[in-house]
């Protein structure tokens, strides 16, 4: 018998996971969750997009905008 790979893997969660890091850290990736988070319902077709999200993330970890007074850098 065949373990259905969506069963491995936590679609719901992780959506939940990208919200709270697009609230409090990554402004920036509201779009793409928005579209992923549609369709919690049927993920079958998009947990592809959910990993690549998690791998830019992963990449980017450390990438930050700091301000200080009139500088600002990435």
């Amino acid at each position: 018998m065949q373990i259905d790979r969506m069963e491995k893997f936590p679609y719901t969660s992780t959506i939940s996971s990208f919200m709270y890091a697009m609230v409090c850290t990554r402004p920036y990736i509201t779009h793409v969750v928005g579209v992923v988070s549609k369709f919690m319902n049927n993920p079958d077709k998009h947990w592809e997009v959910v990993k690549w999200i998690l791998k830019y993330l992963r990449g980017t970890t450390t990438h930050a905008l700091c301000f200080r007074g009139s500088n600002t850098y990435l």
